[in-house]
């Protein structure tokens, strides 16, 4: 009996031990795969960790990048805005320049209608002028009253120069029509134009005067020769400018003769008016040559002026002529020390 009950407390002994190894051994087991797992779950944070700061520093590139695109865009902002801004001011300033310019436009367009009544108003006050003048010019226009060259004076003097010279301002045509003669000397159109102007200022004579013509070449012709005609004596007049105009140019120039015959009026004119077209080919003494040289016709013109006795103003209508350069301000000096005008009208005028 003592040897059963020793053999049973070794069975116990030897089952408490291995549940103790059994216990020992699942620890063990049970602390290694703790150990494992926690070794394995330590390499799967840090690859997390990794990628997550991967993703952390490309995202923040990303941020950089978008940083400086945004930077980019609000610089080119600022610009558009700068320019704009210079475009508002542009357009501001052009603007104000066109409106300055309509009421620039609009302030002449009044002066240009104020001008153009003023001028309807003068049109007017000239037909009226022209409808009480002496003669009537047919197909005149009112705007031959705009010369600069007025006609005055209480007895006035219509001197008209028919020489040779005023068939044509060119010598060489100057010597055909003179050959030719007749109808051709007439209608030149040189002589048309003396014609013209002398009915002009016929036309344009002022109420309460009187003329007289003075016709000259070689020699000079007073018409009428034995009084003055008064200007409301419209038919006398008319008489006596187609009696001054009546003959064809022909022969020299002798402007000592016709300031001789002003001379001998009674009472002495106040006023003169000379149709030429340059200087004289002839004075006192008969010429002794076919030809006269310019130095020898500024001679005879000088001489023609000192024998002048009256005291008229001489107003001077100078004609073109070819090779009588020196003709325009010699009868310019003449105009200015009597205190009269010259003109030398334009081709189309009258």
């Amino acid at each position: 009996m003592a040897s059963g009950r020793k053999n049973r407390r070794n069975s116990a002994f030897n089952l408490a031990f291995l549940d103790v190894m059994s216990c020992g051994f699942g620890a063990a087991v049970l602390l290694f795969l703790i150990i494992k797992h926690g070794a394995a779950q330590s390499l799967s944070n840090d690859s997390e960790v990794a990628r997550l700061e991967a993703d952390i520093t490309a995202r923040q590139a990303e941020i950089v990048s978008i940083d400086e695109t945004i930077s980019a865009m609000q610089s080119q902002a600022d610009e558009q805005k700068t320019r704009i801004s210079s475009l508002n001011a542009s357009i501001e300033r052009v603007l104000g320049e066109a409106q300055a310019v309509q009421e620039a436009t609009a302030a002449v367009s009044g002066r240009i209608e104020e001008a153009k009544k003023a001028l309807s108003a003068m049109e007017a006050t000239v037909v009226k002028a022209e409808q009480d003048s002496a003669i009537q010019i047919a197909g005149q226009s009112s705007q031959q009253f705009l010369t600069g060259l007025s006609v005055e004076g209480r007895r006035i003097v219509i001197m008209v120069d028919h020489s040779a010279s005023m068939l044509d301002q060119k010598i060489v045509n100057i010597v055909r029509r003179r050959a030719i003669g007749g109808e051709t000397a007439s209608d030149a159109p040189k002589w048309q134009r003396t014609q013209k102007i002398a009915r002009w200022l016929v036309n344009k004579l002022p109420e309460n005067s009187m003329v007289r013509f003075v016709s000259f070449s070689e020699t000079a012709q007073t018409i009428p020769e034995n009084r003055w005609l008064s200007v409301s004596d419209t038919a006398q007049i008319t008489d006596a400018l187609e009696k001054t105009l009546g003959e064809a140019p022909n022969g020299g120039t002798n402007l000592y003769r016709a300031f001789g015959a002003l001379n001998q009026l009674s009472p002495a004119p106040d006023a003169v008016y000379l149709i030429t077209d340059g200087l004289p080919t002839m004075g006192r003494r008969a010429a002794r040559r076919a030809t006269v040289s310019g130095k020898e016709r500024l001679d005879l013109f000088n001489e023609a002026v000192k024998s002048v006795r009256v005291e008229a103003r001489m107003n001077v209508i100078l004609l073109p002529l070819e090779g009588d350069p020196d003709a325009a301000f010699a009868f310019w000096q003449l105009a200015h020390a009597t205190g009269g005008r010259m003109l030398s009208p334009a081709e189309k005028w009258p």
